[in-house]
């Protein structure tokens, strides 16, 4: 998404996003309290240039913001990258810039202060009342440029991994997820993608599971851990267990206390999890309040966060990626759940993506009723581009599906 770092070298952070919650809590944006730092300090020397971070355009510059003294606010086709802590403004509201152009340079802001640049960025859609001004860390952001990464979309696979080794070795997504992995397989597939996110999810029916859970949480949980032991490979890297069940508003409570005795058992066995996996257009977002079913999540959320767990969700559209309903189907997640969240760190990975005519209800349709591998390839690839600004909190997108059971034959 990035071309180029806002300064050159290889500048530290010295305050990372979320720092200093106390003192940032003193700075209000329509009466909400900022949770933290809503951006980073990069270490710099006095009159470094500062650099345009992609092509855009100046939208405001300011000679003396109440936080960040000389700044500048450059609009791109993704959102807003924030420049603060200048000594000096080289560039004109409304003057339409290129990647790596010069902005300005940094600033020793008062004499007891190291010289450093504040950076940020908002990705569109954002919220300013979500306690951050609506902007996200840039530091995913900036890794990706010397740390570069594979595709964003990758497979969810079901059966045996080995036949399609070659083409994961040549492809190198940064998600797959597979059902039921082997753990011989698993040592081969990690060779084969060495820098992959695995989430290996253990099948378990449905009803089973969401029973065990309803009668007790907590037992669930300690099952569901013996699981995972019996079947634990370390090229895992998340485990998850539950899936599209217990996700309407009534059931939400139970699921949140097995999801967070899971996580705690987990710890004891130094392994993460993948924690609910909410199927396409759930929980519900209702219209009075957006997050009032996704409130109850939130212990979950905020354990899953400090701990380093993920949240799993599942997005589909039909009869494209980008129909009926973007907003609330195929990119929920990113367009209406991310930007309302209190939770910054807290990352997330689609382990099911792609084309489902089940969204209507009936029989399991998948790409191959409604469009030809080239069509449907595109679509993924044009997705793909887009999706990349939410990289900093989707770790990637798993196309279900790489390999097949009855009934899902029409989704391969």
């Amino acid at each position: 998404m990035l071309t180029n770092a806002p300064l050159t070298g290889a500048p530290r952070i010295t305050s990372a996003f979320g720092d200093n919650p106390a003192h940032f809590s003193r700075f209000r944006h329509r009466g909400i309290p900022l949770r933290g730092n809503d951006g980073i300090l990069l270490t710099a020397t006095e009159g470094a240039p500062v650099l345009a971070v992609q092509r855009g355009q100046v939208i405001a510059t300011f000679d003396q913001h109440p936080r960040f003294g000389r700044a500048v606010l450059l609009d791109h086709e993704w959102g807003h990258s924030l420049y603060g802590n200048l000594g000096a403004i080289a560039v004109r509201q409304g003057e339409s810039l290129g990647g790596g152009a010069r902005i300005g340079s940094v600033a020793r802001r008062r004499p007891d202060e190291q010289p450093a640049l504040h950076f940020g960025l908002r990705i569109r859609p954002y919220d300013v009342g979500n306690g951050w001004c609506g902007f996200v860390d840039p530091a995913p952001y900036l890794a990706r440029l010397t740390q570069p990464r594979g595709a964003i979309i990758g497979p969810h696979i079901i059966g045996s991994v080995r036949p399609h080794l070659p083409l994961l070795q040549r492809w190198q997504p940064r998600l797959i997820t597979v059902l039921d992995p082997s753990p011989s397989e698993l040592a081969d597939l990690r060779a084969a993608c060495p820098d992959a996110v695995i989430v290996g999810r253990l099948f378990v029916p449905d009803n089973e599971l969401a029973d065990r859970i309803r009668s007790n949480p907590e037992a669930a949980a300690q099952w569901a851990h013996e699981l995972t032991m019996a079947h634990f490979s370390p090229h895992v890297t998340y485990w998850q267990i539950a899936n599209e069940i217990l996700q309407k508003a009534e059931d939400i409570p139970i699921l949140v206390r097995f999801e967070m005795r899971r996580m705690q058992l987990a710890a004891t066995a130094a392994y993460l999890c993948a924690i609910f996996a909410f199927g396409v257009g759930n929980p519900d977002l209702p219209e009075p309040q957006r997050m009032a079913v996704w409130q109850q999540t939130y212990p979950a959320l905020e354990m899953a966060e400090q701990a380093g767990h993920i949240v799993a969700v599942h997005q589909y559209g039909m009869p494209d990626l980008f129909r009926p309903f973007q907003d609330w189907y195929g990119n929920r997640l990113e367009h209406q759940v991310l930007p309302r969240l209190p939770f910054p760190a807290l990352k997330f990975a689609v382990t099911e993506y792609g084309i489902d005519g089940m969204i209507e209800g009936g029989a399991p349709r998948g790409w191959q009723n409604f469009a030809g591998a080239q069509e449907y390839a595109e679509q993924l690839l044009r997705s793909g581009r887009y999706l990349e600004r939410f990289s900093g909190r989707v770790l990637g997108y798993s196309v279900f599906t790489l390999g097949h059971n009855n009934p899902w034959q029409s989704y391969d």
